[in-house]
């Protein structure tokens, strides 16, 4: 199950802070800091590793996965899970039951259950998960716990942006071809209709080439779809990415869409000859002769 966490209203009373609500900060801070004896020791003494005390509504999971502490990330996935079999293993027994739940200061074994258990799809204001913030820095150690913990692959934000799209945009091709593996949809796309090849055609340099390959062949990406109003070899076109554009066009991609202007590939490199710099000359007659050869109509 999903959770969000909402912004709690600000108050102008100050109040004495509970020791847990203490405890629980210096958890976020040792999650921060990379201080692993300092969250083990908060952790096995019952600290809520799901509360969420920063101005983001970050977690103490979400901090390990902003900065890329992935033993931190394991202690907090893996101890509660282990919490989890252990309550599980003792409560058929009814004074071992007691006990546990005793030392823990609970009354119900099923509380303390959620209690110790990280939320790994838990969001903070922006609905940003920890397998999101992991896939955003390209942390894919991260995300691979994140995702071996049952983290929901295709979880967006509150921009509708899947960790997957926020990987392509950012050039994070490792994460991506993770995120790939485990199920992640290369057409879901945002609220203003972007898909993640959009993202990657964004990206400069070969690495746009390979994210855009690996969304193709592995994901199955729409190449013809335009929800931003062009097509993903139209915005090829446009950064004067011919490589790219080779890429798409061997793949499939319709030469002569027009995009939501009117204009086509083609236009669109015709359009730039008045461009004198010699790099993008070069680059627009290399763009006409491959939309040409692959049958663009003048």
């Amino acid at each position: 199950m999903v959770s969000h966490v909402a912004p709690s209203t600000t108050t102008t009373t100050r109040r004495r802070r509970r020791p847990e609500e203490e405890a629980e900060e210096a958890l976020h801070v040792a999650c921060c800091r990379g201080d692993y004896a300092t969250a083990h020791a908060l952790v096995n003494c019952g600290v809520d590793v799901n509360n969420a005390s920063d101005e983001e509504g970050q977690t103490p999971l979400m901090e390990t996965a902003a900065h890329n502490h992935a033993d931190l990330a394991r202690l907090l996935l893996e101890f509660g899970l282990d919490i989890l079999r252990f309550v599980d293993r003792v409560t058929s027994d009814e004074s071992s039951a007691f006990f546990v739940v005793g030392r823990s200061g609970y009354v119900d074994p099923s509380e303390l259950k959620e209690t110790m258990r990280a939320d790994v799809d838990q969001t903070d204001y922006y609905g940003r998960s920890a397998l999101w913030i992991a896939a955003r820095n390209g942390f894919v150690d991260v995300a691979r716990l994140c995702l071996d913990h049952g983290a929901c692959v295709d979880l967006v934000s509150e921009s509708g942006r899947s960790p997957l799209f926020i990987a392509c945009r950012l050039g994070h091709l490792d994460v991506a071809c993770l995120l790939l593996s485990c199920g992640a949809d290369a057409n879901l796309r945002t609220k203003f209709g972007a898909a993640p090849l959009d993202a990657a055609c964004q990206v400069q340099g070969d690495l746009a080439v390979g994210l855009a390959a690996t969304l193709v062949d592995v994901g199955g990406a729409d190449l013809d779809f335009s929800g931003t109003g062009c097509t993903p070899l139209f915005t090829a076109c446009s950064l004067g990415h011919v490589t790219l554009a080779k890429l798409l066009l061997d793949r499939g991609a319709d030469v002569d869409i027009k995009a939501k202007n009117g204009f086509t590939c083609l236009d669109v490199a015709i359009r730039s000859r008045h461009d004198d710099s010699e790099p993008t000359k070069l680059r627009r007659l290399l763009l006409e002769s491959l939309l040409l050869e692959h049958g663009a109509k003048l």
